[in-house]
């Protein structure tokens, strides 16, 4: 069975979803954390899909902006 995963940004200005980005890589995904500006609120959500598009899991992941780029804390990258 294949996966796909897709990493989601979701930038948040007073408490509303401003931007929501999608990205198939973490590289992908550093090259547009360097285009947000580091006062902005960011999530980002990792899902894994199986071949046909349902979600097998769905997790936010701990990261900050950092020097241009970003900080992935949590393990499960």
């Amino acid at each position: 069975m294949k996966l796909e995963t897709v990493y989601e940004i979701r930038t948040v200005i007073r408490g509303r979803i401003d931007r929501r980005i999608f990205v198939n890589s973490l590289p992908e995904l550093h090259d547009k954390f360097r285009s947000i500006d580091s006062s902005t609120t960011v999530y980002v959500f990792k899902t894994v899909k199986d071949g046909d598009g349902n979600i097998i899991s769905s997790n936010r992941l701990d990261c900050k902006i950092h020097n241009n780029g970003f900080v992935v804390k949590s393990q499960d990258v």
